[in-house]
């Protein structure tokens, strides 16, 4: 595995720290700091967060806030979604309340996806992936989805 950029990784420390979550170590420094150094957000690009309304879903939508970015966020409750755009996501969607989710991204991302953070693997990484534009990058992090299931999904949601 490569080192992360020094320079994201202090980038990070001090977001952790101004809001008194910093933890040398912990998983949420390791996944945002990765955050950072595989999607690398650009001022007016979009990023996708699955899993957002969680520890390292939420904060790395906030840096990407601070970055000038548009941030889409997925989350599993109506009260989830409350806590998302009251961190500043531009768009929060229940996606166990939405009809369907390629319909869902067209509206909220209609300039495409540049950035996708992905905590959740499954549908979401199928629909998403193909939504993205030219360069775009994705940062797989989790596999939620997948976790309870006694036989993973199979085709292009089952990546390892």
């Amino acid at each position: 595995m490569a080192e992360c950029n020094p320079q994201s990784k202090l980038v990070f420390e001090e977001f952790l720290r101004k809001r008194k979550l910093y933890s040398p170590g912990t998983e949420l420094n390791n996944k945002a700091t990765a955050f950072l150094d595989i999607c690398v957000p650009k001022e007016g690009e979009t990023l996708v967060v699955t899993g957002a309304a969680g520890a390292v879903g939420s904060a790395v939508g906030q840096i990407a806030k601070i970055k000038g970015c548009r941030v889409v966020g997925f989350a599993g409750s109506d009260e989830k979604v409350e806590y998302l755009k009251g961190l500043g996501f531009d768009v929060a969607i229940n996606y166990k309340t939405m009809t369907s989710l390629k319909e869902a991204l067209d509206k909220a991302c209609p300039k495409g996806i540049d950035m996708f953070f992905d905590n959740v693997g499954g549908e979401f990484y199928d629909t998403i992936t193909p939504q993205m534009n030219n360069s775009g990058r994705v940062a797989i992090v989790g596999y939620i989805s997948q976790y309870n299931k006694e036989k993973p999904e199979q085709g292009s949601a089952q990546v390892q």
